[in-house]
């Protein structure tokens, strides 16, 4: 009895020593045995529109012919907005991702003013079940439609796949939600020496198109109007 006696006092104080010495000893970073835990909060940030910078990106598709007016009626919901990108550079399906489920749009306007682009205003086309996928016989466009003009007035809007020469884009918009620029001066834009167009897609893709010299048919109070042939 008396062995068992002092046995068990011996593994009790063996097992005692052992607990205090793992707990008065730190745990290693580079322990094997060590577990960490930690808890952190996340946030998933789903694809977002490819925001305008503050001066024109260097890196855009162009196109043979393009077309801009800009009306801003003071007082008014009348408005308007149309651009129209044609006859431009290859456009592939991924450019054009998804916009009924991740893809967001911008157009960007940028009046320069001494040679140096600065945005004037912008419009966003938000992703959602207003783009339908249709075909155009070069492969995939993307359609836009809203009549209640709800995001930045957009009531229209088209990209389309397509070869060199094919691929075409649009986009119309209209009334108070409409973004009009500041007028500048005597016109709505100074366009010294050009007006800039830049769809830009959350993809990385750009659509582009230019306005100055001669190209520029109008640029009075409240509006503009411009049209690029190309050779």
């Amino acid at each position: 009895m008396i062995q068992n006696n002092v046995f068990f006092r011996a593994a009790f104080l063996s097992l005692t020593t052992l607990l205090l010495t793992t707990a008065a000893t730190p745990a290693l970073s580079g322990d094997p045995t060590t577990t960490t835990t930690t808890t952190s909060t996340s946030t998933t940030t789903l694809p977002g529109p490819s925001d305008c910078s503050l001066t024109p990106s260097v890196s855009c598709k162009a196109s043979e012919r393009a077309i801009l007016l800009v009306l801003d009626k003071a007082g008014t919901s009348k408005d308007k907005l149309v651009w129209r990108w044609l006859r431009g550079s290859q456009v592939t399906s991924g450019d054009l991702g998804n916009p009924r489920l991740s893809t967001e749009y911008t157009l960007c306007i940028y009046d320069e003013t001494g040679d140096v682009g600065q945005l004037a205003t912008r419009v966003d086309v938000q992703v959602g079940i207003q783009w339908k996928a249709i075909s155009n016989g070069q492969g995939i466009s993307y359609k836009y439609r809203d009549g209640a003009a709800a995001n930045d007035g957009v009531v229209s809007a088209l990209v389309g796949q397509g070869s060199a020469g094919r691929a075409r884009a649009f986009l119309i918009a209209r009334g108070d939600q409409f973004p009009t620029p500041t007028p500048a001066g005597a016109g709505l834009f100074n366009a010294d020496s050009q007006v800039v167009v830049q769809l830009r897609a959350s993809t990385g893709a750009c659509w582009q198109s230019t306005f100055g010299g001669d190209q520029i048919k109008l640029n009075g109070s409240g509006k503009f109007r411009g049209v690029s042939l190309g050779p």
